[in-house]
């Protein structure tokens, strides 16, 4: 759409200094048509296009609930010391600047399967999804750091300081007290996690959706029927205890 009304403008004014809107342009004296009238104005229809084509002005539209900055290309500090924060509609030389949009409401990521290590040496696989937020007053400085649009950091610096995290705590943890305190676990994480991204980050919600090796998930399988087998027969004795005594009085 912005493109069209440049290239209607363009066309307006190239137009208007050739002259192809007076009838002269298109009629001779003696009121006949002059077909090579309509050479200049696709001329100026081609001219215009080209224009359009190559210009390096372009224009963007910060969302609500985003933070956007831009980011000079050209000179010794490009992408890191010529930025500045822009809201709303944006007009910019796409040649010597670009725009990067963050949102700052929560946002919310799944990640692919990872091994990690706990305590003891055995491996678990994690497939972790958790809610972020950026702090909006340290976009710019995130980014000078990063240098990366929001899809890349995600994938990149945010998921390494996320799995990283789980990895450290894990290392702190038994198989089976994981499991046992899974949300004293997932909330370690937490507390890990936020004191890695905190300058930028704000993570929440997160789990682990951690699941055992095959031998281990085994053995807890085993556990934890033995321990609702010695349940099943302590409720039994107490029946029987209780009905003895019923009996006898």
């Amino acid at each position: 759409m912005i493109s069209f009304i440049f290239f209607a403008i363009l066309f307006i004014i190239i137009g208007f200094l050739a002259g192809i809107f007076k009838k002269s342009t298109y009629y001779n004296e003696e009121r006949s048509f002059k077909i090579g009238g309509v050479v200049k104005p696709l001329i100026i229809v081609l001219i215009s296009a080209i224009i359009v084509v190559v210009n390096p002005l372009d224009i963007e539209r910060i969302d609500a609930g985003h933070v956007g900055i831009k980011v000079s290309n050209v000179g010794d500090n490009r992408g890191v010391g010529k930025t500045e924060y822009v809201t709303g509609w944006v007009f910019y030389n796409s040649w010597i600047s670009r725009i990067y949009e963050f949102p700052i409401h929560q946002q919310h990521i799944d990640y692919e399967e990872n091994d990690i290590v706990t305590r003891g040496g055995f491996r678990a696989t994690i497939k972790p999804s958790f809610n972020y937020s950026i702090n909006a007053g340290n976009v710019a400085d995130m980014f000078s750091n990063l240098r990366v649009g929001v899809k890349e950091m995600e994938q990149g610096w945010l998921k390494n300081a996320i799995v990283g995290s789980v990895n450290d705590v894990a290392n702190r943890y038994t198989v089976d007290s994981i499991f046992n305190h899974r949300e004293e676990f997932e909330s370690d994480i937490v507390k890990e996690c936020n004191k890695r991204v905190s300058k930028w980050f704000n993570v929440s919600q997160l789990r682990t959706n951690i699941v055992p090796p095959a031998e281990i998930s085994e053995s807890i399988i085993a556990k934890t029927r033995a321990i609702q087998e010695v349940q099943v027969a302590e409720n039994r004795r107490q029946v029987a205890i209780a009905e003895a005594e019923r009996k006898i009085a």
